[in-house]
């Protein structure tokens, strides 16, 4: 049968064929035609492996080399306990974290601080100490601290600014020693947390009235009403003036009658 070797011989081509045919390479137009990310930066290809840090530390500032660029807003202002710890330890400065900035911490001069004192996010100024500058300093910073400590300090700062520096700093803290003996413990400067729901700046403004009412000389306070003397007015008199003759006439008769008894 001739014919089968012709068969078997186009059908073992055609396997060779489609065996034989390579893959054809996609191109490269292809390839991009559905992206809508762009090239990656420059920085961000090979720059992990350099730095050790992955692609999205380096794009959302997670990485070593970013915390350490940043970690300069700590050496002011007012932070919470837990933003500061994070901050330096992803910096690489553990050593800047204390367990006890917990409970507050500032490093403004002239407060005793509230682990000093066991009282969390509780600040007093100390002896001899200006009020009016330790409150701006706390709020400088660097000062660890809750937001309610924070909003007592800001309205402190506002009574200063009405007061004045000295007015306040009469009342409530001064560096002067003369002055600053004369003020009761109880009214000397505190920065709490505490003290966030309480009237406080009323009642300091109230022991500014109090102040200034005892300071004022006694004639200016008040003048007492002056009572008028009152001159009690004499009886007058029955007997009504008479002439001088009818008077001497009368004591003449009455001579008469002595010399004739």
């Amino acid at each position: 049968m001739p014919p089968m070797p012709a068969r078997d011989s186009e059908q073992q081509g055609a396997e060779t064929e489609t065996a034989a045919e390579p893959l054809v390479a996609e191109p490269e137009a292809a390839k991009t035609q559905f992206s809508t990310e762009g090239d990656l930066p420059a920085v961000a290809q090979g720059s992990a492996a350099a730095t050790g840090s992955t692609a999205s530390e380096l794009a959302f500032g997670g990485g070593t080399t970013q915390a350490s660029a940043n970690i300069a807003h700590l050496d002011s202002g007012i932070h919470t306990w837990e933003s500061y710890k994070h901050a330096v330890e992803a910096a690489g400065k553990p050593e800047k974290w204390k367990d006890y900035y917990r409970g507050g911490h500032t490093e403004a001069k002239g407060w005793a601080q509230p682990y000093e004192r066991r009282a969390m996010f509780d600040w007093e100024l100390q002896k001899n100490t200006s009020a009016s500058q330790a409150v701006q300093a706390w709020i400088k910073g660097p000062t660890i601290a809750d937001y309610r400590a924070a909003g007592v300090a800001d309205d402190l700062d506002e009574l200063r600014d009405e007061f004045g520096d000295q007015k306040f700093d009469r009342l409530f803290g001064s560096a002067n020693e003369d002055q600053d003996s004369k003020i009761p413990k109880a009214q000397r400067l505190r920065i709490s947390a505490a003290a966030y729901t309480v009237p406080l700046i009323d009642q300091m403004k109230q022991i500014a009235r109090e102040a200034d009412a005892h300071e004022k000389p006694a004639a200016e306070v008040a003048a007492a009403p002056q009572v008028e003397a009152r001159v009690e007015e004499k009886p007058k008199s029955s007997v009504q003036d008479q002439d001088p003759s009818v008077v001497a006439q009368e004591l003449g008769m009455q001579q008469q009658d002595r010399e004739l008894v």
